[in-house]
């Protein structure tokens, strides 16, 4: 068994050793916006998770910003709907 982990977040793979959370999967940015009740995470099944939340192999993350509204919006969806 490795030391490390694979996740995604938005589809982009990332390399983590295991024990590490949510947060370290997200980008300075992001951890923020997800302080600031500005975003959210979210798991494959669509529930939100917290920073500190714990990650397994091949788990798949989707950050979700929110608007004035507080309706959730993903970067990820936003790209879909162009092509």
């Amino acid at each position: 068994m490795s030391g490390r982990i694979t996740v995604y977040v938005d589809d982009k793979q990332l390399s983590l050793y295991r024990g590490m959370s949510v947060r370290h999967a997200l980008t300075l940015e992001q951890i923020r916006m997800v302080e600031s009740g500005s975003a959210e995470v979210r798991n494959s099944y669509g529930h939100v998770v917290g920073l500190d939340g714990a990650l397994s192999d091949g788990q798949r993350l989707t950050f979700h910003g929110k608007n004035k509204e507080g309706t959730c919006f993903s970067k990820l969806q936003d790209t879909k709907k162009d092509k």
